[in-house]
């Protein structure tokens, strides 16, 4: 099965926006694909980055990593639960409000009661190649990345406004816009 690695690109794009870049590369991900709580989701950004990625950074890497897995696989969603598009980017908001608490700060492991992901499955892949490869970027590069205006954030959005989800089929559309910008 094809699948993307995620690259970022200090194009001159989009006002000199990074953009994300995507590469098709073969993983050979075998197995069955289930969709993951974004509690267990977020837990695994966590530990893969030794707990330095900040709210806003992993509501980011969530979101990248769940349009990705969106466009890898049919349109299967990584995580049940849904984004709404808020001022700083996409969010969920059951993961924000478990991690507000830290503000700017890097998170800690509030998510002991979430089993923890294999990394050996299309989900934890997908996350680690995700984390691999942004975790290092500022937060306001990855809400660049997210605010990108044929994106499904951007239709969204309404300025000081919460509660307005993005579909899934907004967040594949997006995945499917950007693979065909870079071809």
């Amino acid at each position: 099965m094809a699948v993307v690695q995620i690259c970022i690109s200090a194009c001159e794009i989009d006002r000199q926006c990074p953009i994300v870049r995507v590469e098709d590369v073969n993983y050979g991900l075998t197995g069955d694909v289930l969709t993951i709580s974004a509690a267990q989701a977020a837990k695994y950004l966590g530990v893969k980055s030794s707990w330095t990625l900040t709210n806003l950074s992993i509501q980011k890497l969530l979101y990248i990593a769940h349009m990705v897995f969106l466009g890898e696989n049919d349109g299967l969603p990584l995580i049940s639960e849904y984004f709404e598009a808020w001022d700083y980017g996409p969010v969920v908001p059951e993961v924000y409000h478990r991690i507000k608490m830290f503000g700017n700060e890097p998170a800690k492991d509030v998510f002991y009661f979430e089993s923890n992901l294999d990394q050996n499955t299309p989900e934890g892949q997908t996350l680690a190649r995700t984390v691999n490869v942004l975790s290092e970027k500022p937060a306001s590069e990855l809400v660049s990345i997210t605010h990108w205006k044929n994106g499904a954030w951007a239709r969204h959005y309404t300025p000081g406004r919460r509660g307005v989800r993005i579909p899934n089929s907004d967040i594949l559309a997006e995945f499917k816009a950007r693979i065909s910008e870079h071809e």
